[in-house]
């Protein structure tokens, strides 16, 4: 044999020839063949062991880390959802402090309320009482003051031109009245009595105090001494309101047209208490009631 054997190994033989190039065994040329055409096959890239073994360690480190993250990621979920249990816990217990603050709430406003009615009740009761009282006083007073005779003549009449007055709604008695001619008559002479004291003339006189009897009732003294066409209520309560804005009081004179009215609803409002006829109704003094009307005189 003209060349040199470099290896024992059959497989791994090298021959190297005269002209020194180097040439592979048999067997080690066909097992490279094999793997190049496998290489080719497949279409692949025949790499080293080395490149393989780097490349196979970066994607296990790539692992470890992805690995690494999402234990992160799931020891974050831990302690969000502990942060939520703390949150709901904190939320339940809020709620549970309103419930109580709203039940005390309850509580609480309901027998302040019941405190405020009976205060309220209270306080109407006692200003009712205090009307009562100033009514009663009022009603008794007056009463006492007069000087007439109850039985007397002159109170007959005045009694028989009240019902009069009740039936017709006015106190102009014809002086021929056929059904109580002495009526017409009686009031006609009241009507000269009264002209005298306002002229100064001789002759009988009307007293003051049966004037302002007369005038309870709504008496009409003649043409001469009238104020002109006849007064409705609602007429009087509008000027009576007028006269409480401008004056701050319902104490008008007694001489004054508005004063007059003011006695005859007086007078009539003693009878309606009493139970007894009154040319006034439950309606006016209800009308009167609003506008804050007090029936007793007020006194400074």
């Amino acid at each position: 044999m003209n060349g040199t054997t470099e290896s024992c190994n059959p497989t791994m033989m090298k021959v190297r020839t005269e002209n020194g190039v180097t040439t592979e065994s048999p067997l080690t040329a066909s097992k490279n063949k094999k793997r190049r055409v496998d290489g080719e096959e497949s279409g692949g890239v025949v790499v080293s062991l080395e490149a393989y073994i780097k490349k196979l360690t970066e994607v296990k480190a790539e692992i470890a880390e992805v690995k690494a993250e999402n234990t992160e990621v799931k020891a974050e979920n831990v302690e969000l959802k502990a942060e939520n249990a703390e949150v709901k816990t904190e939320i339940a217990e809020v709620k549970t402090e309103i419930a109580e603050i709203n039940a005390k709430n309850a509580v609480e406003g309901e027998a302040k309320n019941a405190e405020l009615k009976a205060l309220v009740e209270t306080l109407k009761q006692r200003h009712s009482n205090q009307e009562q009282e100033d009514d009663d006083d009022d009603l008794m007073s007056d009463d006492d003051d007069s000087t007439e005779d109850v039985g007397s003549p002159w109170n007959i009449k005045y009694k028989q031109l009240r019902q009069y007055r009740m039936a017709n709604g006015d106190c102009k008695v014809p002086f021929t009245y056929k059904q109580n001619q002495p009526l017409g008559r009686w009031v006609g002479n009241q009507r000269t009595y009264y002209g005298n004291v306002q002229t100064g003339k001789k002759g009988q006189k009307i007293t003051q105090e049966r004037i302002e009897k007369l005038d309870s009732i709504g008496f009409f003294w003649g043409m001469k001494y009238s104020t002109g066409t006849e007064r409705s209520f609602k007429d009087y309560i509008s000027e009576l309101q007028k006269y409480k804005a401008t004056m701050g009081t319902f104490n008008v004179h007694p001489n004054h047209e508005l004063g007059k009215w003011i006695t005859r609803l007086r007078a009539e409002y003693k009878l309606f208490k009493k139970g007894q006829p009154a040319l006034i109704t439950l309606d006016q003094i209800q009308e009167l009631k609003k506008i804050g009307f007090r029936w007793k005189r007020q006194t400074k």
